[in-house]
């Protein structure tokens, strides 16, 4: 047993109730820098005693109960595992254990964080760019647009009062309809530049925000939709990103309830903890099957 363990990069050990090694053997002993010949019949405190995670461990398991740790030993990340042995009348007599070097798998998982990390900022970039966008097109459609049909609606407005006295009907009731046409597409052109980034978002806030979507939905759906909150803070201190990417997220349910929930009512109710800010949206829809969404994944 001792020469196919030895040829295993792991390290396998049994001590006594002393917690003295009665047997250690493993290629992974090279990884610590360690020999068979010097840990054999040693205390484990005289080589690890000042690793606390080891002892940690180790006391555990003298306790009677398994115990595992993850731990640096020689510059190599180890991975320990501790458990118990007893005799037939259930006293503890002694402790066998295991160690692998996972460094390459904790430096792997390291690996994946930080990528997932600057993924999250990448989004979080994209999302700060698409919105700064919008803002400056929602800006562009109701400045610009809007004051030139605004100017137009002015001198149809105009024309009709100058042609009040002619005898032309046809042409007046042109005229009118076209008086209403311009002031249908000011309408319009007002709620393609609210919709891709609503002013209300960044001069009074989320809370503000989400009330006059909840408004623009029940009018455009004939739902009921209500806002509460529970804002500890005012609505312009929130951060910017976050405010965001909850108006967007509550703007994407919305949507969704008007399709898929065959509901009557919608709330939303914004929440401020000490850790988050947090958006409950609730319909009284038809909701989901958990057994069809069990058998898609």
């Amino acid at each position: 047993m001792r020469h196919i363990v030895s040829a295993m990069p792991v390290i396998v050990f049994a001590l006594d109730g002393n917690a003295r090694f009665e047997l250690i053997e493993g290629k992974g002993l090279e990884d610590i820098g360690r020999t068979r010949e010097e840990l054999e019949g040693a205390l484990v405190p005289e080589f690890f005693g000042d690793n606390v995670e080891i002892m940690e461990a180790l006391s555990a398991a003298l306790d009677g109960a398994s115990g595992k740790s993850l731990v640096s030993l020689n510059a190599h990340a180890i991975a320990l595992w501790f458990n118990p042995v007893f005799d037939d009348e259930g006293l503890m007599t002694g402790v066998i254990g295991i160690a692998a070097n996972v460094t390459d798998l904790v430096a792997a998982q390291a690996a994946v964080e930080a990528s997932r990390g600057d993924l999250r900022e990448l989004a979080a970039h994209l999302q700060h760019i698409r919105e700064e966008e919008r803002t400056v097109i929602s800006r562009e459609v109701h400045d610009s647009l809007g004051q030139m049909l605004t100017s137009l609606r002015l001198d149809a407005a105009w024309v009709v009062r100058h042609l009040a006295t002619a005898d032309d009907a046809t042409v007046l009731k042109r005229l009118g309809r076209v008086d209403v046409q311009v002031d249908e597409t000011i309408q319009r052109v007002r709620q393609i530049a609210q919709a891709l980034r609503p002013g209300i978002l960044d001069d009074i806030g989320l809370a503000s925000a989400l009330d006059w979507q909840a408004r623009q939905f029940a009018q455009r759906t004939g739902l009921a939709c209500s806002v509460t909150d529970d804002l500890r803070h005012d609505e312009a201190d929130l951060p910017e990103e976050a405010a965001t990417a909850l108006f967007r997220i509550a703007q994407e349910a919305l949507t969704n309830v008007a399709r898929h929930a065959e509901a009557s009512a919608v709330t939303l109710h914004l929440e401020e903890t000490d850790e988050a800010l947090v958006l409950h949206i609730r319909d009284d829809g038809k909701g989901l099957d958990p057994e069809a969404i069990a058998h898609t994944r």
